[in-house]
């Protein structure tokens, strides 16, 4: 399945394709579809109390959501392509002394790309923890599981797609290495934090 095809399929070609022996769309992909799945949540449970009663903090959080929402899904697909291209690095010829050389640079640069695109997806998700801390004391009670389970799809995806991080560090130089280290420590910190609020909580 052509990674721009990804969110054009439908969901039961996705899911065979996923469980499949193709290395991708893969767990980083994946990862980002449930954010997507998880901002969708959040809208829906802001967009029926909204129905209802106008709120402009609601509305707020509602237009953000949307970006969110679109901006997973480009990660989703973005994962597939960096992925791809670290792989091919992987496969490059290494007989020669200016082959190794030239492969473990292409093998670097595809490795970093590999890490910003999770720690980018992370981001997304972490935003949109915080605007459902936000927005949870304003939604209609009969829907407020709606968006606690949004923030668990979130939380669940921040986690998942910050795998991907752990799996490419190797590659990274020292300062890279250490640098998006620290990152994912603070994402899964912070993400943490905000699961536990007592608004998303009780």
């Amino acid at each position: 399945m052509p990674s721009e095809n990804l969110f054009k399929a439908p969901l039961g070609q996705y899911l065979t394709q996923l469980g499949s022996n193709s290395p991708t769309p893969g767990g980083g992909s994946a990862s980002m579809v449930i954010a997507a799945e998880g901002f969708a949540l959040l809208l829906m449970a802001i967009r029926v109390t909204l129905k209802k009663k106008t709120n402009g903090l609601l509305m707020e959080v509602e237009e953000r959501l949307e970006d969110l929402m679109a901006k997973a899904k480009e990660a989703a697909l973005d994962d597939v392509v960096v992925f791809t291209s670290l792989m091919a690095a992987y496969k490059l010829p290494k007989e020669s002394p200016e082959q190794k050389q030239h492969r473990a640079a292409e093998i670097e640069s595809a490795s970093l790309q590999a890490t910003q695109v999770p720690i980018y997806g992370a981001t997304l998700c972490l935003e949109g923890l915080q605007l459902a801390v936000q927005a949870a004391p304003l939604i209609n009670r009969n829907i407020v599981s709606d968006i606690k389970a949004g923030a668990l799809f979130l939380e669940a995806a921040l986690k998942a797609v910050l795998l991907n991080v752990d799996a490419n560090l190797d590659a990274l130089i020292e300062d890279d290495r250490d640098h998006y280290a620290n990152q994912k420590r603070e994402l899964m910190a912070e993400a943490a934090t905000l699961v536990g609020d007592p608004c998303l909580a009780c």
